[in-house]
């Protein structure tokens, strides 16, 4: 996490993220509907010898899994990491079949990911500086309406973490003091991402 995204008054700490775990999954996720519908997401692959599930079993086991790596990443910020995909193997492999084309698949999908998400100037550097830019305002009206309302915030902590394209399978995951937000957000929903945030505090 870039020093740059944490954010700190006397009313509460703002972090921001970009989780490697919920980005690659929503990169699994492009590349599913890419191969699926013939969409235009980001990243566009031949994934034909990935051996991605088959449609409804891809979906449903993407919805079980997308739930736990939220859980995982709400529950410790001691979660997510560079090595993740790795240490946790055995939860993302589920989205390939369970044969050998399927272990190919799954190591050439990190493989792909971390060298584009690792990248100073794309991945998660370039979505940290679009937040800095575009969103750097967000605690300032966080602090105020919190402030304001006098809010009760757990270890007056609120996390925020950017996603680079929206979830499409999934819906958004109500999760009070952890806020996913996908970037286009800051250019199509700025004005209501604090409503939002606070809305979903309990």
């Amino acid at each position: 996490m870039l020093d740059v995204n944490e954010f700190e008054n006397d009313h509460f700490i703002l972090r921001v993220d970009s989780p490697y775990s919920l980005n690659y999954l929503i990169f699994v996720q492009n590349v599913f509907l890419n191969n699926r519908d013939g969409s235009h997401h980001f990243p566009s692959v031949d994934s034909s010898k990935w051996n991605l599930l088959q449609h409804d079993d891809f979906q449903a086991k993407f919805k079980s899994i997308w739930d736990e790596v939220v859980r995982k990443n709400t529950q410790s910020p001691h979660y997510d990491y560079n090595g993740v995909l790795e240490s946790d193997a055995p939860l993302y492999r589920q989205l390939f079949e369970g044969n050998v084309k399927g272990d190919y698949g799954f190591s050439e999908s990190i493989r792909l990911f971390q060298s584009w998400w690792g990248s100073i100037f794309f991945g998660k550097g370039a979505v940290e500086m679009v937040y800095v830019a575009e969103g750097s305002e967000i605690y300032d009206e966080l602090a105020i309406a919190i402030k304001s309302k006098n809010l009760m915030i757990p270890n007056n902590q609120l996390t925020i973490m950017l996603l680079y394209d929206k979830q499409t399978i999934v819906a958004q995951n109500i999760t009070p003091y952890h806020y996913l937000l996908p970037m286009e957000e800051l250019f199509l929903n700025k004005n209501n991402i604090v409503m939002n945030i606070l809305n979903n505090l309990p």
